[in-house]
């Protein structure tokens, strides 16, 4: 069986070497910095219910809880200013 084993590995060896390869060429494409406003980071706590709500809304929106907590904001400010 040693002998078997060792001429299949060599048989499966010249196969692999003589096998072009497949696999993919990658593209590199260099890094595009992304333009963003100056921003500051915002950290408070709310209830879980309200923190439930926004998750479902940004959701069925299609927005993130980013973008939904900047549109809430400047609505307020916009109303109360």
């Amino acid at each position: 069986m040693n002998k078997e084993y060792d001429e299949n590995r060599s048989r499966l060896a010249g196969m692999i070497k003589n096998k072009p390869s497949t696999a993919p060429i990658q593209q590199v494409k260099p890094i595009v910095p992304k333009e963003e406003k100056d921003v500051s980071h915002l950290n408070f706590w709310i209830p879980t219910e309200l923190f439930n709500e926004l998750k479902m809304h940004a959701i069925r929106t299609g927005s993130s809880i980013k973008q939904v907590g900047i549109d809430a904001l400047e609505a307020y400010l916009k109303k109360n200013t």
